[in-house]
């Protein structure tokens, strides 16, 4: 299905942003708001949500970032995205952390896989949190804030807002408010904010000691049980997602924890009698099946439990001061070209796609992968699921992988955007990867190669020489519908000898 016709907006400030809550409020739809989209849009498409309007945040940088808050905390802009906070689980002793303001290189750990090394060395606890979220794709484009917006139960992010006694500033038509996370959490999908309120940045206390362990049933998928564990200057946290209709503490595990008691078998049985572990049953996994679980993840986040590290100022890839994360967005933004709403019918779009400005006329809600294919003639991005599951219709975004049938045509104007067809050289010679996929017989049937190819594009452009765990990793969040991934990953592990990596066997 295709979302149902809607208006857009993208406002340039936050005033903007309140205001066009409250004028879709008086529509029949009513008004959503556009960050990642990576769980509004499939809702949109399956029409179990069909607003009015929607008013796209996007032209709001000042929302993007972290920041150091005082010396104990730090400060996340709701529009940072998943990625931004990803660096994979390394040792948090001494040299491994990435120096203040750093950027570039990598960090390894014992599996060989590696993150941007971008800083996020002062609270491991967010990169640890972050690896957990779904695939690259969907990391690249989700954002903080709107995870925690959306509030659903299996996420990461509010189960670790609630271990760190977060404060979320919300601002709305009268005045900024701040909500502490045990608040903000209303139910499933449920939350404190008005329909005419956005939120803004999330303040996070840095733990002394910290924990995550988390169980699904395949690597991407949502949680059915989380648990984070932190020791703050509150005293210590002990959370869980996915039990219950909101992340929940468990105070009798806390007061053990506080009293000294450090044994994972008395904490395991704090937490599998705690009344705040009731759990629900549904499709994936029994009430007692959740609880059992929680009880084990209280465990091993104890066994496993980390020292956070030294202050270090700034964590992040965008190191920003804690002026810059401006709820009220007073810095100057240049304004938007999108600023006053759109109707829901046909409107110009240029788009640059493959080094080309291209013209094309669409609504909306028309994805970016239905206009490059059935508009620009773009044929080889390919629609599998049209929920981002598939990672067929995968395209470059500004570099970053992107599940094109989760991104609106609108939302990627000023973008540089890369498909398949952009690959080949000048004079129709096939790129690395593409070759490596034909020689390594990657290719099988073709239909979810381009995504494939430019997943592997993007690997190999921050990680040179991946080892194969690396590559599967990369690839995780595409189905071959061959099933045969062999032949995908000695393709790409082919191409980074190729092209100067060697690859790290």
């Amino acid at each position: 299905m295709k979302p149902a016709p809607f208006a857009h907006v993208r406002p340039a400030t936050v005033a903007e942003v309140v205001e066009a809550l409250a004028a879709g409020a008086d529509l029949d739809g009513g008004a959503k708001m556009l960050a990642g989209g990576q769980s509004l849009v499939p809702l949109l498409a399956m029409r179990l949500a069909a607003p009015s309007l929607l008013v796209d945040l996007n032209a709001l940088p000042s929302l993007r970032g972290v920041a150091a808050d005082g010396p104990d905390a730090v400060r996340i802009g709701a529009l940072t995205r998943h990625a931004d906070l990803l660096v994979q689980p390394y040792s948090v002793s001494g040299a491994d952390l990435v120096a203040p303001g750093a950027t570039g290189g990598a960090l390894r750990n014992e599996n060989g896989l590696t993150g941007p090394g971008a800083g996020a060395g002062d609270m491991p606890l967010l990169a640890e949190a972050a690896r957990w979220i779904g695939h690259t794709a969907i990391r690249a484009r989700g954002t903080f804030g709107g995870s925690l917006a959306h509030a659903d139960p299996n996420a990461e992010w509010p189960a670790v807002a609630l271990a760190c006694d977060a404060e979320l500033a919300v601002a709305g038509p009268s005045a900024e408010r701040t909500v502490t996370a045990h608040r903000f959490f209303h139910g499933l999908l449920q939350t404190d904010l008005a329909d005419d309120e956005l939120l803004t940045s999330v303040r996070l206390a840095r733990p002394r000691a910290w924990a995550f362990t988390e169980l699904a049933r395949r690597h991407g998928d949502f949680a059915l049980v989380l648990c984070v564990v932190t020791e703050l200057d509150a005293g210590w946290r002990v959370v869980l997602g996915g039990v219950a209709g909101t992340p929940v503490r468990c105070p009798s595990a806390e007061a053990l924890l506080d009293a000294g008691e450090r044994h994972p078998a008395a904490i395991a049985a704090a937490v599998a009698a705690a009344p705040e572990a009731e759990a629900f049953s549904d499709l994936h996994a029994s009430a007692a099946y959740r609880r059992a679980m929680a009880a084990e993840l209280a465990a091993r986040a104890l066994r496993d439990l980390r020292p956070g590290p030294g202050a270090a100022p700034v964590l992040g890839t965008e190191h920003v001061s804690s002026a810059a994360l401006d709820p009220q967005n007073r810095a100057v933004t240049p304004p938007s070209p999108s600023a006053s709403p759109e109707r829901a019918g046909t409107l110009a779009v240029t788009l640059n796609v493959n080094g080309r400005h291209r013209a094309a006329a669409c609504e909306p809600r028309h994805t970016l992968a239905d206009v490059l294919r059935e508009q620009l003639g773009l044929t080889g991005t390919h629609l599998g699921c049209e929920q981002g599951v598939c990672g067929a219709c995968t395209v470059l975004i500004d570099g970053e992988p992107v599940r094109s049938c989760l991104t609106f045509a609108v939302q990627a104007e000023g973008a540089a955007i890369t498909t398949i067809e952009g690959l080949a050289g000048p004079d129709g010679a096939l790129h690395p990867v593409q070759d490596a996929f034909s020689r390594c017989h990657g290719l099988q049937c073709g239909y979810c190669t381009p995504g494939f190819v430019l997943t592997a594009v993007h690997l190999l452009a921050t990680e040179p020489a991946p080892t194969r765990p690396v590559i599967r990793e990369a690839l995780s969040g595409n189905l071959c519908r061959c099933t045969g991934y062999t032949g995908i990953v000695d393709a790409v592990e082919s191409a980074a000898g190729s092209m100067g990596g060697g690859g790290a066997g």
